[in-house]
């Protein structure tokens, strides 16, 4: 059940992090739902700033890897999947906003990209909003995971006892 919970959490994060990829690099995929008659390009200093907000998740990734990979099922490992994967997941959302605070507030901003540059990037924040329920669902998924792999550290550990 845990091998099952920790993949699921794992491809619900691929997934979500290679859609991510997909809505930066890739808007007109989608543009035309929401304004087939934009046509702008975001620059690349825009575009890097957006990759680095979807980069900042990645430490999460890396513990639903580690969780999914791990043969050996101990009460540390179930420790530090419970502890370490809702603080890694906040902290990649926080660095995030931060970056997205930096890039939005500077005085050149929409001199640089423009109104059209501006909605284009916010069709890309709403894009990224729509999949983030990926994103939950693999935290969700991993904290069960962990969850479980708790109870039976403690129900393996107090069988042994008696």
């Amino acid at each position: 059940m845990i091998k099952k919970l920790s993949l699921a959490s794992l491809l619900c994060f691929v997934i979500y992090f290679i859609l991510q990829f997909v809505i930066i690099f890739f808007p007109k995929l989608y543009l035309w739902a929401f304004a087939p008659d934009l046509t702008v390009e975001l620059p690349l200093s825009v575009q890097l700033s957006l990759v680095g907000q979807a980069l900042c998740i990645l430490p999460f990734g890396a513990v639903c890897c580690f969780s999914y990979f791990k043969e050996n099922i101990t009460k540390m490992n179930s420790y530090s999947i419970v502890i370490l994967a809702p603080i890694l997941y906040l902290t990649g959302i926080i660095l995030s906003n931060f970056i997205y605070m930096q890039t939005v507030n500077h005085s050149d901003f929409i001199s640089l990209v423009g109104m059209d540059g501006i909605a284009l990037l916010n069709y890309i924040r709403t894009a990224t909003g729509m999949i983030s329920c990926l994103e939950k669902a693999s935290l969700i998924l991993i904290c069960c995971a962990g969850a479980i792999a708790l109870y039976i550290t403690k129900y393996e550990r107090n069988e042994g006892e008696l």
